[in-house]
């Protein structure tokens, strides 16, 4: 046991003299401290002497770990010079004794200013959350602190209150304090500021009033990541979004507000030249009225559309252009024959590769325009929607022997589908500058445009130019070559009877088939106005008779039409087909039987014997015409082993009494057009004769949820070619077999 007791005593003496060794050379001089603080917090320019606990500053050297943060002087004194953390080193002269301080350099701490010989909680200025500190003014002689909790202003000047940890050893918190005059007020004229990613702006301001003694202010952004500010207070935007900036004086004592909205570039370059769209809100940016085309007047009125003339300079294409040119009356005609343009969406973003959707509007072919927004669902299933602008009437679908060049296209006389072809030429080869990827693009057209989508699916010139489909009430639909020359010649026969030429339509009949050369025919068609020729078409309904149009011509479209589905020649992508459950309901209000015989909006509010009728063409029309766009689609595409996935809805809103009210639910519903403006967020009333309140508060939040959903799923389809994903109920694929869910 002695033995043992010696033992322990050796060992703790040799240990003393390692320790004793060890302390001689320094190496454990840092656990000493030579200093009153271990950690110090400055503000950016800002100096500060180092107290040392023994003798003056003198007897010390001092040195700095990284001297482009904090630099220190022979006589102690510290410099902050820029943000970060570093360490100091304090040596004490003629010995290896060391210590060291952590020194962190932040860029603004919080400051208040206070009149002389008043007083401030420091509770006020935190907001209670530091009441744990010791709090340590830096310049008694200018503040100083009471109770440890109240800061009184002795005399004018700056210094720093430090809330500190560790007895007063370690500093936590830095408040600067300037006694004097306390701004009141920061004058700054400019609510709002619009910018593109890129832009700088020097934000002009003055605080007041001009004896302040703290004058200085700090940017407060409530989102980060949109603007930032240098230390002279310009402001860059660097992404798109929207923030409020506050402009708070660095005293604390008053502050003022801006809003900023920043853009995604306006400015974009197409193959043919420079074009600034424009702002149409802080989630969305579009592009109205680019030309994809030649203007198609002239020599070009029924000529294949041509690439537009390169243009210098930027191209402002901030204003939707007027319609293509459309019969108003029998007579007369709006818009222009000027009218191959697009108009595009885009979330505000700097997003690449979005998928495009390409949108065909409806009217028959014979009316209508892509004028529709589709900001929301954009923004929505962030993707680029593009709508195209295309010839209509008689100026989009003419056949005519007269015009044929031997351009196999132009002689098709399916001169809007070549203009279709055109835009989504221009879309693989531009819309890249938009953010869109070329090789996700899913061709879509409501009624008329929703035949004209299947129209491309199956045409051989339309091969490559787009990776899916999506037919909102649209079905398949065709007429043969010379059904549409027969048509064109009658059409042109009473134009000449109009025009005082012939007194009879079949006398100017004759004399274009058998009299007539082609050049006199070319010449008259050419000569005709642009009231003449939208004239020539005014009324389709639902009988293609009305109106030929898709000729099968052999090259353009298929002879045989869609019967080249069944043997499997056609552009197979995946696809959805869509359509409203009362889509035949405006058509039986408006039919001429009906609307000849009585006024049906009184109808429909006063009764009448008729609505029995009315409701039994609207359920068995809406039967058929809605079985016509999905069932008798699916189904013929379907016979293809190796056709991709398709899917198929119907949108049922509007045929609940107690949502709508009974006169709608009962006489009109869902109709024909209801499913597109419910993707698009549009909720516009087309009846308000009728209803004057189908859109109430009640069914406000029923209409939202549903459009997210249809927005969701139509959104997943663009991106992969499936409306699934995470969190949605599972939408099966068709399925032909009898007794399955379709």
């Amino acid at each position: 046991m002695k033995k043992l007791f010696l033992n322990v005593i050796m060992v703790s003496f040799i240990c003393m003299l390692a320790a004793a060794a060890l302390f001689a050379d320094g190496k454990t001089a840092y656990g000493k401290s030579l200093t009153e603080k271990k950690q110090i917090i400055l503000e950016k320019g800002s100096t500060l002497k180092i107290k040392v606990k023994e003798g003056s500053n003198s007897n010390y050297q001092y040195t700095s770990d990284d001297t482009d943060i904090v630099r220190v002087t022979k006589a102690g004194n510290l410099k902050a010079k820029n943000d970060g953390s570093t360490t100091v080193v304090v040596k004490k002269k003629g010995t290896k004794n060391k210590s060291k301080i952590k020194v962190k350099v932040i860029s603004d701490c919080t400051a208040r200013t206070i009149k002389k010989k008043k007083s401030v909680e420091i509770k006020n200025i935190f907001d209670g959350k530091v009441s744990s500190y010791k709090w340590i003014s830096r310049n008694p002689k200018i503040v100083t602190v009471k109770n440890n909790k109240t800061l009184v202003g002795r005399k004018k000047g700056r210094t720093y209150i430090e809330g500190c940890k560790n007895k007063g050893k370690e500093t936590r918190v830095l408040l600067k304090i300037i006694v004097g005059t306390p701004s009141k007020s920061i004058n700054h004229s400019t609510e709002l500021y619009s910018l593109t990613v890129g832009d700088k702006k020097d934000i002009a301001y003055k605080v007041k009033p001009s004896s302040a003694s703290y004058k200085k202010v700090l940017f407060v952004p409530d989102k980060t990541g949109i603007v930032e500010f240098s230390s002279s207070g310009v402001m860059t935007a660097v992404a798109p979004g929207e923030t409020t900036v506050k402009i708070k004086a660095a005293d604390g004592c008053s502050e003022t507000s801006f809003k900023v909205e920043v853009y995604a570039d306006l400015n974009r370059t197409t193959k043919y030249g420079q074009i600034k769209g424009t702002a149409v809100n802080t989630s969305c940016i579009a592009w109205f009225g680019v030309p994809y085309a030649k203007p198609p007047v002239g020599e070009l009125r029924w000529r294949a559309p041509q690439d537009p003339d390169p243009w210098n300079g930027v191209l402002e294409t901030t204003a939707k252009k007027t319609k293509a040119a459309q019969a108003v009356t029998t007579e007369k005609a709006e818009g222009s024959e000027d009218c191959l343009y697009l108009n595009i969406y885009s979330p505000n973003t700097i997003s690449k590769d979005l998928p495009v959707m390409v949108y065909l509007h409806g009217g028959s072919n014979l009316k209508g325009s892509a004028g529709k927004s589709f900001k929301n669902f954009a923004i929505s299933a962030n993707c680029i929607v593009v709508l195209v602008e295309h010839r209509l009437g008689a100026f989009g679908w003419l056949d005519l022997d007269a015009l044929k060049t031997g351009n196999p296209e132009e002689d098709s006389g399916n001169f809007a589908l070549l203009d279709i072809k055109k835009s989504l030429e221009w879309v693989r080869d531009n819309i890249s500058a938009f953010g869109g990827n070329p090789n996700n693009v899913t061709l879509s057209g409501f009624s008329a445009g929703g035949r004209n989508t299947l129209a491309c699916i199956i045409s051989p010139i339309m091969s490559g130019l787009f990776q899916k489909a999506i037919v909102f009430s649209g079905g398949m639909t065709t007429c043969k070559s010379d059904e549409a020359e027969q048509s064109a010649e009658g059409k042109l026969a009473e134009l000449l009877v109009k025009r005082g030429r012939f007194d009879k339509k079949d006398d100017a009949k004759d004399w274009i088939q058998d009299e007539a050369s082609k050049d006199e025919i070319k010449e008259l068609l050419y000569s005709l106005s642009t009231d003449e020729v939208a004239s020539m078409y005014t009324y389709m309904g639902l009988k293609i008779s009305n109106f030929p149009q898709i000729f099968e011509d052999g090259y353009v479209i298929p002879e045989g039409g869609f019967d080249v589905v069944s043997k499997g020649n056609y552009n197979k992508v995946p696809m959805m087909f869509g359509s409203v459950t009362q889509e035949f309901a405006t058509y039986s209000l408006s039919s001429v039987y009906f609307s000849r015989t009585v006024n049906y909006y009184d109808s429909l509010k006063k009764g009448s014997n008729m609505l029995a009728m009315i409701q039994t063409a609207r359920k068995y029309g809406s039967m058929y015409q809605s079985f016509y766009y999905i069932e008798n689609n699916a189904a013929e595409f379907m016979l293809n082993a190796d056709q991709p996935p398709i899917f198929a809805y119907r949108f049922d809103w509007g045929n609940d009494p107690a949502i709508t009210g009974d006169y709608y639910a009962n006489y009109l519903g869902s109709v024909h057009g209801l499913d597109v403006n419910f993707l698009c967020g549009s909720y516009k009333n087309n009846f308000e004769g009728t209803v004057t309140n189908l859109y109430t508060s009640a069914n406000s939040k029923g209409r939202k949820d549903l459009t997210a959903a249809m927005q969701t799923y139509i959104g997943n389809f663009l991106k992969s070619g499936t409306p699934n994903g995470n969190g949605m109920a599972s939408w099966n694929q068709w399925n032909s077999a009898s007794e399955v869910n379709k």
